[in-house]
C-alpha cells in the first residue's frame, strides 16, 4: 500500500510539474519544507525538542526529506543525471562503508544518517533545478520570485515577532538564550540569518538578469534581507552578508555597473551605522569568545581518537558529554569543520565538503567572466568567505541548514557549467537570435568586445 501510494504521488507531482511547469513545482516543494514547514513526519520524540544535535535521538522523516527524494526523483525522470552529482557519490560510499562496519548502529547513528544522506540528495536536487533556469528568461524570475516571497514572509513573520507577537515561537533553553532576538519562522535566530546568507548568494547573478523585473526582484530580496540580520543579532551573519556585498561590487566586470560599484558600498555602510548599537551589545555579551575556544578544545581532544572515519554522525554529545561538564549540558562544538571532523572523521569531513571547494576553484577560475558564467562564478566566489566564517564559528551548518546550503550551492556550481561556451552550431543560434530573441545577439556582441575579439566558430554562449 505504501509502494502504491508513493507512485501516484510521485506521478501525480510529475503531472504538476507538466502543468505548473518546473521551476514552480520545484522551488514550492523547496521552500514550503526547508523554510516554513519543517516538520516532523516519522520518527520524531519529545526529547528532540531539547536535544542538541545534527538531527534527533531517533531516525526521522521530514517534510523536506521527502520534498528533496521528490526533486531528485523528478530530475532522473526528466532524464536530468548531471555529472556534479558523482561528487558526493565517494561521501555516500563512505557513510555506507562506515556504518556498515565502523560505527555502532544506535538510533542517534541511523538519524545522522538518514540526515547526510539527505542533504547528498539536496546537492543532486539542486543541480537538477538549476538545469530548469535560465537567468535571462522567465523561469529566472520565476525562481526569484520563490526567493522574495520567501524573504519577504520571513520578514513579515520577523516584525510581528519584533513587536511581541508569538508566532514560531523557540522552545524554552533557546528562548532564555537569545532573549528578544527574532528567528522567523526557525528554531532558532542564527538559522535565519544562516538561511538569508544563502538566499544572498543565489540572487546576486539575477541581479545582472537582462530582465528588469527579475533584477529588481533579486535587489529586493537582498535589500530585505538586512531588517532581519539585525533584529535577529547574529554578529557572523550580519558581517558575512557585508562582505559578500563588497566582494560581489569589487569582482563585478570592469567598466560596467559603476553605479552598483558606488552605491551598494554606501547602503551597506549605511545599514552598519545604523545598526551598530545592536552589535556593540552583541559582543558585550560574550567579548573574548573564551566559550568558543574552550568547546574548540574539547573537539580537538576527540579528533585523536577516530582520525578516520570519526565516532558516528549525529553523536557529539554523547561521546564529548562524559568528558565535558559543559558539552553535557547540550552545547557542541561551534565549529562545522571540527564537528564533522569528530563523528565522520577527516576523511568523512574531508568528501562532504570536497565538492563545496571545488566548486569554488571553478567559480575562481570563471569569475572574470562577462556572461552568465561570470555572475554564477562571482556570486560563489563572494559568498565562499562569509559562509566559511559562518560555519567556523558555529555548528548550525551542519543541522537543518545542511540540506539547503547543498541545494543552493549545486544551484550555482550547475549554473556555472551549464552556461559555459560548449562547441556547437554558431549557425543554429544565430538565427534563433534573429527576430526571435535578439538577447542571445546582443550579449554576443558585448561579450567580443569585453574581449576584445570575434568568438571562434562553433561557440556559443547558453544558459
Amino acid at each position: 500500500m505504501t509502494v502504491a501510494i508513493i507512485v501516484v504521488a510521485v506521478a501525480g507531482l510529475y503531472i504538476l510539474r507538466t502543468v505548473a511547469g518546473p521551476v514552480n513545482t520545484i522551488m514550492a516543494l523547496a521552500m514550503t519544507t526547508m523554510c516554513f514547514l519543517p516538520k516532523v513526519l516519522y520518527g520524531g520524540t519529545e526529547a528532540d525538542l531539547t536535544r542538541s544535535g545534527i538531527a534527533g535521538s531517533e531516525p526521522r522523516i521530514l517534510t523536506y526529506t521527502v520534498a528533496i527524494a521528490i526533486i531528485a526523483i523528478l530530475g532522473v525522470l526528466a532524464g536530468r543525471w548531471l555529472r556534479v552529482n558523482l561528487l558526493l557519490l565517494p561521501f555516500v560510499a563512505f557513510l555506507v562503508i562506515c556504518y556498515g562496519f565502523v560505527w555502532t548502529q544506535t538510533g542517534e547513528v541511523q538519524a545522522g544518517m538518514v540526515h547526510f544522506l539527505t542533504a547528498a540528495a539536496a546537492w543532486a536536487a539542486g543541480a537538477y533545478a538549476a538545469t530548469c533556469v535560465d537567468k535571462d528568461a522567465k523561469t529566472g524570475r520565476t525562481f526569484v520570485y520563490w526567493i522574495l516571497g520567501t524573504v519577504l514572509l520571513q520578514l513579515g513573520i520577523s516584525f510581528l515577532q519584533f513587536a511581541g507577537v508569538p508566532l514560531f515561537p523557540t522552545n524554552a533553553v533557546t528562548s532564555e538564550l537569545v532573549g528578544s532576538r527574532i528567528n522567523g519562522s526557525f528554531g532558532h535566530p542564527t538559522t535565519l540569518g544562516k538561511v538569508l546568507l544563502l538566499f544572498m548568494m543565489v540572487c546576486l547573478p539575477f541581479t545582472r538578469s537582462a530582465i528588469r523585473q527579475t533584477r529588481l526582484a533579486a535587489w529586493a530580496a537582498i535589500l530585505a534581507t538586512f531588517p532581519m540580520f539585525i533584529m535577529s543579532g547574529g554578529r557572523a551573519n550580519f558581517f558575512s552578508a557585508v562582505v559578500m556585498i563588497l566582494i560581489w561590487t569589487l569582482l563585478l566586470p570592469r567598466g560596467r555597473a559603476l553605479g552598483s560599484k558606488l552605491a551598494i558600498p554606501l547602503v551597506v555602510g549605511i545599514a552598519g551605522f545604523a545598526s551598530a548599537g545592536v552589535w556593540v551589545a552583541r559582543f558585550e555579551e560574550d567579548p573574548t569568545g573564551d566559550t568558543r575556544q574552550h568547546f574548540n578544545d574539547v573537539a580537538m581532544a576527540l579528533i585523536p581518537g577516530n582520525p578516520v572515519a570519526g565516532t558516528g554522525p549525529n553523536t557529539y554529545i554523547t561521546t564529548a558529554g562524559p568528558t565535558d561538564a559543559l558539552t553535557a549540558q547540550g552545547w557542541p562544538v561551534h565549529n562545522s569543520a571540527l564537528l564533522a571532523a569528530v563523528e565522520i572523521g577527516i576523511v568523512g569531513a574531508a568528501l562532504l565538503f570536497l565538492p563545496l571547494v571545488i566548486a569554488f576553484i571553478v567559480a575562481w577560475r570563471q569569475r572574470r567572466e562577462d556572461s552568465s558564467v561570470g555572475d554564477f562564478a562571482r556570486a560563489y566566489v563572494a559568498s565562499t568567505p562569509g559562509i566559511a566564517l559562518v560555519a567556523l564559528t558555529g555548528w548550525g551548518m551542519m543541522s537543518d541548514t545542511l540540506p539547503l546550503w547543498l541545494f543552493l550551492a549545486a544551484f550555482c556550481f550547475q549554473q556555472q557549467l551549464s552556461s559555459q561556451l560548449t562547441p556547437s552550431s554558431i549557425w543554429d543560434e544565430s538565427h534563433r537570435a534573429k527576430g526571435i530573441d535578439t538577447r542571445w545577439a546582443n550579449r554576443s556582441a558585448r561579450l567580443s568586445k569585453s574581449r576584445g575579439a570575434v568568438r571562434p566558430k562553433g561557440y556559443y554562449v547558453s544558459s
